[in-house]
């Protein structure tokens, strides 16, 4: 027990310290075949997060297909060549690109000397047939330039490289895919007199997790599925402090969707089911004599309302 406190403090401060966390101000874990229900809070942070930096699968049909309409426009307009024509090539490419670039997200950067061009060209094409030919070419080749950049996918993974710094604080049009979580959680349960004679339990649990995105959507991106296992540590005056491990096989986080403004992004729910694969003791949580007995693998439900501090502070932030 001597290692114990200096272990939990070191990893609550580790929690609050990390990148983006997702503080908890309100956790509940359901009735044991014991001791129950637990109440109180949990710290959440991401250390690692693996983001996409292009758009979703939707943005680069849409790209395609505009790039293909684009096409069709260009051919019309060098069979018959007039300003009109060109002039609808050099919109149905502009379209194309605006599209590309969206559907590229975070990676659209690779083609910006391509969209410095078609912005150069477009301002110098007048009404001439050749200049605006000469603008549809190069939104043509800004267009596949950016296709291409959008096609190519780009899967990042962000370490912690120090605690001053939001590793998993995303660009516009990146979208975490998945994240490797360190979560603590301080629940306690009381005023229950078939347990520790209604005194106070306490229970610390310290959970790695792994979660990912399941929806390949920024308009719908709303759940993460998560599993993970750690260790739990229970303390109460009325029995001796005794340890142990736990799963969590199913984690929910509900949550607004990547193209949702900030302040819709702060709440997250989350419902879990807690294992104990080990059980309790008879006379783990000192029990009255006529409720004793050994508690064998043990399933519990938990739910929790975060709030994600990263959003919080990017509208603190906002100019």
């Amino acid at each position: 027990m001597r290692r114990l406190f200096p272990i939990l403090i070191g990893s609550w401060l580790l929690a609050l310290a990390t990148p983006q966390p997702a503080h908890a101000w309100w956790e509940w874990l359901e009735e044991f075949s014991g001791a129950g229900p637990w109440k109180g809070f949990d710290i959440d942070s991401r250390l690692v997060c693996f983001v996409d930096t292009n758009g979703d699968k939707r943005a680069r049909v849409d790209a395609s297909q505009a790039v293909r309409d684009a096409s069709k426009s260009a051919d019309t307009a060098r069979t018959t060549p007039s300003a009109m024509a060109w002039q609808n090539a050099l919109t149905a490419w502009r379209r194309a690109f605006e599209k590309a670039e969206r559907a590229a997200g975070g990676q659209a950067y690779k083609a910006i000397e391509a969209k410095r061009d078609a912005e150069m060209a477009a301002k110098a094409a007048g009404a001439d047939p050749t200049g605006l030919q000469s603008a549809a070419e190069a939104y043509e080749r800004a267009a596949k330039a950016m296709q291409s950049v959008a096609t190519g996918g780009d899967v990042r993974a962000f370490a912690i490289p120090g605690l001053l710094y939001s590793a998993c604080a995303l660009k516009p049009y990146e979208r975490r895919r998945a994240s490797i979580d360190v979560g603590m959680r301080f629940v306690w349960a009381k005023d229950d007199p078939r347990f520790a004679g209604g005194q106070r339990i306490s229970l610390t649990m310290l959970e790695p997790a792994f979660s990912w995105n399941v929806i390949d959507s920024r308009q719908w991106d709303i759940l993460d599925y998560g599993l993970g296992a750690g260790f739990y540590w229970m303390s109460s005056e009325a029995f001796p402090s005794f340890s142990g491990g736990f799963l969590e096989p199913i984690r929910l986080d509900f949550h607004a969707p990547t193209n949702a403004p900030a302040w819709a992004k702060i709440p997250i729910f989350r419902a879990g089911l807690l294992v104990f694969p080990g059980g309790f003791d008879t006379n783990a949580f000192a029990p009255r004599a006529d409720v004793a007995h050994r508690i064998g693998r043990d399933w519990v439900k938990s739910f929790g309302i975060y709030a994600d501090v990263e959003q919080i502070l990017n509208l603190l932030n906002k100019p």
